[in-house]
């Protein structure tokens, strides 16, 4: 019997979409409406950010929170027996 589990990892596009719209973390916090602290933790990967957290984000950068996180999914495979 296979008793693989799922195992999600939000991927982020964060980082990239900042830099190539070149805007600083402290110019999208600003826009954003939330704290330069926060969003460095979230860029980074340190920190998941809450829904309306990404939805203030997404609209400050004017795209989807789709083009900036993604689910990758993968199968985790334990010995069988």
């Amino acid at each position: 019997m296979n008793t693989a589990k799922p195992s999600i990892q939000l991927v982020s596009n964060l980082a990239a979409l900042m830099d190539d719209q070149e805007v600083t973390i402290t110019g999208l916090a600003e826009q954003a409406g939330i704290t330069r602290v926060n969003l460095s933790l979230i860029r980074s990967g340190q920190r998941i950010p809450a829904l309306p957290t990404a939805l203030m984000i997404a609209r400050a950068l004017g795209v989807n929170v789709s083009d900036i996180w993604h689910v990758k999914k993968s199968r985790k495979r334990r010995a069988r027996a």
